[in-house]
């Protein structure tokens, strides 16, 4: 939509229909959106005037008093904004008996409202959701009439405040935002061009052009095209500056270029600012000061409500120190320095501590994020010499020298830390595998290097656990070997035994009997046999007793001597015997063969 240009061959203002004065609506209610829903729904015979409170009511009648030519008036109080709306009626009623009243509420409720009905202090009560009814429109008729037959004066000993005389001003304000924004929008209306800038000469005939092409609207049509924007939050020009005209503010400054007195135009801006103002108080505290510096941009031009302006323009001015140090703290936390830098730049001259305190912030993330690209780099080639099993070999670079370059560039750094638990984790592993192998000396080394990195409960651990498999190997050697000089002792025995028997005339019986296991012997292969891949027998002899259990195993032969010897009385003494042939609990001697083959 685009603002009415002036013809100039009117140059003779039009003969205008004289029109009944507007009723001026008193509305005590601090809800913004209520004050914008309700403007469109009044039409052009009413004006609003907003207060915050019933008490506000004398001073606003008193101003419009000024000059003995006081409007008709009516308030609009809306019940859902107070504590107690019966009081506040009551309090109006006795202040202001001569302005009749409508009361908003959230519901029509008759028992609570009764009273003040039936003895007329107000004219209805109207249900929030009714607004857009009929009930609506007849208790606005009904308090219209009353309004323009009451007297329009304040009541008999109240004195109303000074007030400045603002309507010559805020008319020629209007005016200058009219024309100011009529040129801005134009301005945006105009094509660029590949070419660049246009002339003068260019920027005038496209105007021409457009405003002979554009159909000019009434000011009647523009004043309702507002209320519409009203309704649907179109306030301000689009902020991507790109003027379409159709904002409640560009509708009202085109109505001031047809009609610079317009009462509903006037009164439109000032209920502008007061949204708007909200608007930026609320940007203000939410620090988005660009928006808010954008909103107040579009009121400096108009001159209406100069001081509000002024205030606004004082606390965005106020709080840019903690908006740049804010935003500088964002770009710095998100690494952008050079966005920080720019916003330092800004800061410095309002709060120059606080930008230095930054600044060294900005230096420490810097030095830290370069910390952290070298340790990265490093991260990487440990988990390659991890991967490819160089945890201690060569000796000049491995795992655990590459990890000591990071522990010096970083050594509390999170990346370090995890490298450092990965390779203490591949130590521990290494160590077990060492382990199983019987191979121990490499397995504490293994561990060793683990515990300089760091004493850790998983360093215990394996410690603890690779000791007690040294244990239990010792234990078993030793078992071995007092079973092997056992054995001896039990051959010199049975040799004399033998010896003694041959000498007897008579045949010797046979001193033992072939066992039977009742289960498979488990039979241990030696690993350091089976390194060799060396095979070989032994025969066990040992004391059957008759519940099957063997006791006090010798060998009675092997081959190769010693080798398989503790191997086979493990397996022996760990088994049952069948004794089914035993005539009574007397033990017998038994021997078992058993053949060692790698497999």
């Amino acid at each position: 939509m685009m603002p009415v240009a002036n013809d100039p061959i009117a140059a003779v203002e039009p003969t205008r229909v004289a029109r009944p004065r507007r009723v001026e609506v008193i509305v005590v209610s601090g809800d913004d959106e209520f004050l914008i829903e309700l403007g469109p729904l009044l039409g052009e015979g009413f004006r609003t005037r907003p207060v915050d409170s019933p008490a506000a009511i004398a001073a606003a009648v008193a101003e419009q008093a000024e000059g003995g030519d006081s409007p008709p008036s009516m308030i609009m109080l809306d019940g859902d904004k107070l504590s107690d709306p019966r009081a506040a009626v009551a309090q109006i009623e006795t202040a202001h008996p001569h302005l009749p009243i409508i009361v908003i509420a959230a519901s029509r409720d008759e028992s609570y409202w009764g009273a003040a009905l039936a003895r007329a202090a107000i004219v209805d009560v109207i249900a929030r959701y009714d607004l857009n009814s009929d009930q609506f429109k007849n208790a606005l008729s009904r308090a219209e009439t009353r309004a323009r037959s009451a007297p329009q004066t304040p009541p008999p000993g109240q004195q109303a405040p000074p007030a400045k005389n603002n309507s010559k001003l805020l008319i020629g304000a209007a005016v200058a935002l009219a024309i100011g924004l009529g040129g801005w929008f134009m301005l945006h209306k105009s094509d660029s061009g590949a070419g660049g800038a246009k002339t003068a000469a260019q920027l005038s005939a496209d105007n021409s052009a457009q405003s002979a092409a554009a159909k000019p609207q009434s000011a009647l049509e523009l004043l309702s095209a507002a209320r519409i924007a009203f309704r649907d939050q179109k306030l301000l020009p689009h902020a991507d500056g790109d003027a379409k005209g159709d904002s409640a503010l560009e509708l009202y400054a085109q109505v001031l270029v047809q009609d610079p007195k317009n009462d509903e135009a006037i009164d439109g801006l000032q209920r502008l600012f007061i949204v708007i103002k909200s608007r930026i108080q609320a940007d203000l505290l939410a620090n988005r000061l660009d928006e808010a510096q954008r909103l107040l941009a579009a009121f400096k031009p108009s001159g209406v409500e100069a001081d509000g302006v002024r205030d606004l323009d004082a606390s965005i001015t106020a709080a840019r120190p903690k908006y740049y140090a804010a935003r500088a703290q964002e770009l710095i936390s998100a690494n952008d320095f050079n966005a920080a830098d720019q916003m330092l730049t800004l800061l410095a001259p309002l709060d120059r501590n606080a930008a230095t305190e930054l600044r060294h912030m900005m230096d420490t993330r810097k030095a830290d994020q370069q910390t952290v690209a070298q340790l990265t780099t490093l991260s990487a080639s440990v988990k390659a010499a991890i991967d490819s099993g160089n945890l201690l070999e060569p000796a000049n670079d491995n795992a655990r020298t590459r990890l000591q370059a990071m522990r010096q560039i970083g050594r509390t750094q999170p990346i370090t830390l995890a490298a450092q638990r990965d390779l203490q984790a591949a130590l521990i592993n290494r160590s077990a595998e060492q382990s199983t192998k019987e191979q121990f000396d490499p397995a504490a080394k293994l561990l060793a290097a683990a515990a300089e990195i760091a004493a850790t409960p998983e360093v215990a651990e394996a410690k603890r656990q690779l000791q007690s498999e040294i244990d239990t190997v010792n234990q078993r050697a030793a078992a071995a070997a007092a079973a092997a000089k056992k054995a001896a002792e039990a051959a010199q025995t049975a040799a004399a035994t033998q010896s003694a028997a041959a000498a007897s005339t008579a045949p010797a019986p046979t001193p033992y009997m072939a066992a039977r296991p009742t289960t498979p012997l488990r039979v241990v292969y030696p690993s350091n046999a089976a390194d060799d891949k060396v095979q070989g027998f032994v025969i066990v002899e040992f004391m059957l007793q008759a519940d099957g259990k063997p006791t006090s195993p010798t060998i009675a032969e092997a081959s190769p001597v010693h080798v398989f010897d503790a191997a086979a009385i493990d397996a022996v003494m760990g088994a049952r015997y069948d004794t089914s042939k035993f005539t009574d609990k007397t033990p017998r001697r038994a021997r078992v063969r058993l053949t060692f083959r790698p497999s």
